[in-house]
Formats: C-alpha cells, structure tokens, sequence
C-alpha cells in the first residue's frame, strides 16, 4: 500500500536506506548523504542535519536495535564504507545531538543493509560480490562488529544485486533484491537458512525495509 511520495527523495536523491523507531517514525538516507525524518503515516518529511562531519560516514545501511533485550531504548546503527578510516565499518548515531560515531572496521568491504530487534541483536545482509565473499545474513557485535553467527544464503543467488534491503520479523529475516533493472523480489529466510520466495510483483526497486525493535521476535500466530 503506498501512503505517499517522498518529496525529500526526488531523482537521483532517491533512497539509499531506510530505518525505522520504535515511535514508527522512519529515517531516510537518500543518494546525496541527506537523512530525513519521515511520516510512515503520509511519506511527509523534514530534514536532520548531521554534526562532526558524519565521521567518515556518507553513505550506509541503518538499522535500530534495542539496548538490551525487551529494553525500549534503542540505538541506530550504521554501516558502510568511512573514508577516515578508508574501510568499511560499522557506525552509530545518536538522534539527540544528531552526532555520528564509527564503532569498528568490518570484515568485508561492501554496504551491508542492518536490522535489529527487541532481544538487542544486530544483524546484517551482505550481498555477495565475489567468490571470497558470497552472500550471507550475519549477527555483528555491536561492541567490536565482529561476527557472532551466520546465516548461509544459497551461492550466487544474491551475488549481482543492484538494490537491496534487509529487514526482520517474527524471528525470520526478509531480503528485498533487484538485479538487471528488475524490480525487486522478496525472499524469506529462516534462522536456519530455509529460503521462501514471498513475490517479485512489487514495482519497486526497493533500497529500504526498516522494521520497529518493537516488532516480535518470534511468530505469534
């Protein structure tokens, strides 16, 4: 269902990724380094100007999650390539002074998309981008962004993205994934690596999927 046009995001401004709050306000990044605050009611939007220069930071993945599990504070994460540090790492910012701190290095060198949830967990899609690093859902450290588990994704099937989103919900994680000027496909994948394709009708090139850290962490049904 679409509730609005983003105003914020025209032409080659448009999205880069998408977060959501626990209030459901989302925070957009769009192609020009802009972070917006955004209605999920009516895709209306204002601007938050970022401090310190984004601390190497322009463009990245976003994720909320919870400081601690079932804790309604939550922290936004960040993640893509710093140019102070001339890798790619994993980052925070703090929406109160809207100041940006870089956490440390990752692993691979590519924009993984970030999800969290309400148990405090941090995970991250990387597409895959070469035989050395294919394609995987991994759960970061939010202290050291080291790995502490793995999802395995198929080989080579999310290997050519071209737009990408991550999000979770009800304990499985969602990939939304577009290649060759397609519009994007969502797939579902279980904690164990089961893979269901949702659809591939969106219409949509979609670069951002956030999810509220209040959302369930199991299936309720």
């Amino acid at each position: 269902v679409q509730v609005g046009s983003l105003t914020c995001a025209p032409g080659w401004l448009h999205p880069y990724s998408l977060a959501v709050d626990r209030n459901g306000v989302a925070w957009m990044l769009n192609y020009g380094g802009g972070l917006w605050k955004v209605n999920t009611g009516d895709a209306t939007c204002s601007e938050a100007t970022f401090q310190s220069a984004k601390q190497g930071f322009s463009q990245f993945g976003m994720g909320f999650s919870a400081n601690g599990p079932d804790t309604p504070e939550e922290t936004l994460f960040i993640a893509g390539y710093n140019g102070w540090l001339g890798q790619h790492a994993l980052g925070t910012i703090n929406l109160d002074t809207m100041t940006v701190k870089a956490v440390a290095p990752l692993a691979v060198a590519i924009d993984p998309e970030l999800t969290g949830n309400r148990s405090g967990e941090l995970w991250g899609f990387f597409p895959g981008y070469s035989d050395a690093a294919p394609a995987n859902i991994v759960q970061l450290d939010k202290m050291t962004a080291e790995q502490i588990a793995q999802v395995a994704l198929p080989e080579g099937m999310f290997d050519s993205a071209e737009a990408w989103a991550f999000s979770c919900w009800g304990g499985d994680f969602y990939i939304f994934y577009a290649s060759g000027g397609s519009s994007s496909d969502i797939w579902k994948v279980s904690p164990s690596g089961d893979l269901t394709w949702v659809t591939s009708l969106t219409g949509h090139r979609i670069t951002g999927a956030g999810v509220s850290t209040c959302a369930p962490v199991e299936d309720e049904l």
